[in-house]
């Protein structure tokens, strides 16, 4: 309510340290092209969902406008299972689908993550060449983005590394969660299936 002819107003945004800089998107495939004297169509670009194997069947369409009208189950059950299905048989192992976190797209989870894990007082490490949104989101989230991994609530690791593609052998990660048992240790498999391999079948070794 306002008082004194004073228009009403919100509570005030919290304020962002003055470290932050805002997320900036990708260069286009126009821009590269024109970067390196190349011809668009020469260019693949695997952040904007270039798919590494081929394409899913689609649904008949009078089978999907059958249920146009319809909400889906909150549990997506039948995604998860299909999404536990493809990485139990990619890493042999037999994570059940109550284990699939879904979302609007990886960015989504990594800032449910940050949520979870991350806010004022609190650090998260990172590789010093990594996806520029892992630390977006630490900032966003009050906490502190650091390279030291002593002393972190949460560790960032992707892998393979995006934008360098270097990749870290599974047992390696492993091995960080080892060294920081009261740290998260995040690690981002977006790139999983164009190298390296997958920390999945610890997850039993190293819960959360």
């Amino acid at each position: 309510m306002s008082t004194g002819g004073e228009a009403p107003r919100g509570p005030d945004a919290i304020p962002l340290s003055d470290a932050f800089a805002p997320y900036t998107w990708a260069a286009t495939v126009e821009e590269v092209a024109a970067r390196h004297g190349l011809a668009p169509a020469e260019v693949l670009k695997f952040d904007q969902n270039t798919p590494p194997f081929p394409g899913v069947a689609q649904i008949p369409l009078a089978q999907s406008f059958a249920t146009l009208d319809r909400y889906p189950s909150g549990l997506y059950r039948e995604l998860r299972e299909a999404a536990a299905g493809y990485v139990n048989d990619r890493s042999g192992t037999d994570i059940g689908w109550e284990q699939v976190v879904i979302g609007a797209g990886a960015d989504d989870l990594i800032m449910l993550c940050a949520r979870t894990y991350l806010g004022s007082g609190r650090s998260a490490a990172m590789a010093p060449q990594t996806y520029s949104f892992y630390r977006t989101v630490t900032l966003l989230c009050g906490a502190d983005p650091v390279v030291e991994t002593e002393g972190a609530s949460l560790i960032w690791r992707c892998n393979p590394e995006n934008p360098t593609g270097e990749v870290t052998a599974a047992a390696e990660l492993v091995e960080l969660a080892r060294r920081h048992p009261s740290a998260a240790v995040v690690v981002d498999e977006a790139y999983i299936e164009f190298g390296g391999a997958s920390v999945v079948p610890w997850l039993d070794e190293c819960p959360i």
